[in-house]
């Protein structure tokens, strides 16, 4: 029993090491900037596990971009936060049948 459960322990730890995040491009989107309000446009954004590594304009390098998704004639924006709620409504609002 002691076997199967350290075959289990390790089968899982090798699972994990090598499931490693693969690296994606988005590339000829705009993208839009609320900070300064631009939009650059033909931009490529390079996504690397959960992290942005860069966004850049113009052509590049096919090599370091992984696996590309073609976004030409698509926007991209930041993730926004919906922050809609309301606090002073009444609780039985939401007990009525």
């Amino acid at each position: 029993m002691k076997i199967v459960r350290i075959c289990i322990v390790l089968s899982v730890l090798l699972a994990v090491s090598i499931a490693r995040a693969e690296k994606i491009s988005l590339v000829g989107a705009t993208v839009i900037n609320p900070a300064d309000g631009k939009a650059l446009p033909n931009a490529t954004v390079v996504i690397d596990g959960d992290k942005i590594e860069r966004v850049s304009m113009g052509k590049q390098d096919a090599a370091t971009l992984g696996k590309q998704i073609s976004c030409v004639g698509k926007f991209i924006l930041p993730g926004y936060i919906d922050t809609h709620v309301h606090f002073f409504q009444s609780a039985d609002l939401f007990t009525r049948p």
